[in-house]
């Protein structure tokens, strides 16, 4: 019979008698507070690697990360070469829980967000002819988790239309919840428009009638300043290589403590049990860890969680409403210069956007656009989810002003060529 104690204990004895010390605000010198505003953001611009023939304006897909993050996991990656040292990356859990207004027994570390919606998707306990409602805009990672669920098991899937304005939004998910209705599965910021869904008001919805709530939170954490204690969720995946500028294949997944016991492990091992017996003529699992942790079995990188844990610092160095505030006021200025333009709309809501900006030509091909743009060395992200077909525009601190200028002026030479 092993106990996890009994494992955690000699897994213990792999690590090294003093653990760690990684220095996560390491090279951050650079971006203290200067007098000048200007100055300051071209201060944080130099602590990433980024090409300085390209603008890079596609943040919402990968997210470049500032050489603080990555000299972080290289020092990790040497340091248990150094000592084969095993474990440590709970530590990220607890930076993680901390940073985003969670307790540490809420979280799951994972690869990416469709990891955490795969988890929720497989594990929830539905039965033949139960309803789901996803979204018109998803991303196919919220996308196909749900759709293959719903095919295995013979369960609906009901679509609720995300460009209706909030006012007609809510009564429409009023009207698609029916007796069979059992959980609620939406973007906290599609991919395809960038538009800031209403979640809050659409939890309460939730509650009123006793159905599961999960949000695919690729674009909230990094973008907003996001408090997951207050968020009226049950389950919120998200990945921390986009706006939090993270190593890439890092991510984590939030389970309200009182839902803990609502998804059934699926992919399971070391780190998800209580115990299990193989000995005494009836094998079985003792029991299942009351932590939402339970769902990360095995060995992981450490190094690139102690990424995170310095991509976290560096956020905190900046300030996190800060960086909130820097990625609108771009995202305005973008705004502000593509509104006059003839020939495009604008698709995502002025006042229910941050850091993501789309918009669709009225007589081009969106995908002529972009290889435009490729050939003039700006990375921007096409839309094809759903036939939005669209153009989107990220902003981040790293960017600029004058980026986006530029952007727009090629956006006209195009539209006049």
């Amino acid at each position: 019979m092993t106990k996890r104690r009994t494992f955690l204990k000699y897994s213990a004895m792999a690590l090294p008698a003093v653990w760690m010390n990684l220095n996560a605000t390491k090279g951050l010198a650079a971006i203290e507070d200067e007098e000048d505003r200007g100055d300051e953001w071209k201060k944080i611009r130099k602590e990433f690697e980024l090409d300085k023939k390209q603008i890079f304006l596609n943040n919402g897909t990968m997210g470049p990360s500032p050489r603080v993050v990555t000299e972080a996991v290289v020092d990790s990656l040497r340091e248990i070469d150094r000592t084969a040292s095993y474990g440590g990356w709970e530590t990220a859990t607890k930076e993680i829980a901390r940073f985003f207004g969670a307790s540490e027994e809420e979280i799951c570390l994972t690869h990416n967000v469709t990891d955490g919606i795969n988890i929720v998707a497989q594990g929830l306990p539905l039965k033949e002819g139960d309803e789901i409602i996803i979204s018109n805009q998803e991303h196919v990672g919220n996308a196909l988790p749900w759709l293959a669920r719903a095919q295995r098991d013979k369960l609906v899937i009901r679509v609720l239309d995300l460009t209706l304005p909030n006012d007609e939004l809510l009564p429409a998910l009023q009207k698609l919840i029916g007796q069979r209705t059992r959980v609620i599965a939406l973007p906290h910021i599609p991919c395809t428009n960038g538009r800031i869904l209403p979640v809050e008001e659409i939890g309460v919805i939730a509650k009123e009638n006793k159905l599961h709530y999960f949000l695919d939170g690729a674009h909230g954490p990094g973008m907003l300043d996001l408090n997951l204690g207050t968020m009226n969720c049950d389950f919120y995946a998200t990945c921390t290589h986009k706006w939090m500028l993270g190593p890439k294949g890092t991510g984590f997944l939030f389970i309200r403590k009182d839902k803990l016991q609502s998804i059934t492990p699926i992919f399971t091992g070391a780190y998800s049990d209580t115990g299990w017996n193989l000995i005494d003529g009836d094998p079985r699992i003792l029991g299942w860890s009351q932590v939402a942790s339970r769902h990360l079995n095995g060995t992981q990188n450490r190094s690139l969680f102690d990424g995170v844990i310095a991509a976290i610092a560096f956020h905190e160095k900046i300030g996190k409403q800060k960086i909130a505030a820097r990625i609108r006021e771009l995202n305005d200025h973008l705004y502000a210069h593509l509104a006059p333009i003839k020939g495009i709309k604008i698709i995502t809501p002025i006042q229910e956007r941050a850091g993501l900006c789309s918009f669709t030509f009225e007589n081009r091909d969106y995908l002529d656009f972009q290889r435009y743009c490729t050939d003039r060395n700006l990375v921007i992200r096409a839309v094809p989810e759903n036939e939005v077909n669209a153009i989107r525009i990220s902003t981040h601190i790293y960017n600029s002003t004058e980026e986006i200028d530029t952007f727009v002026r090629t956006l006209t030479e195009y539209l006049h060529a």
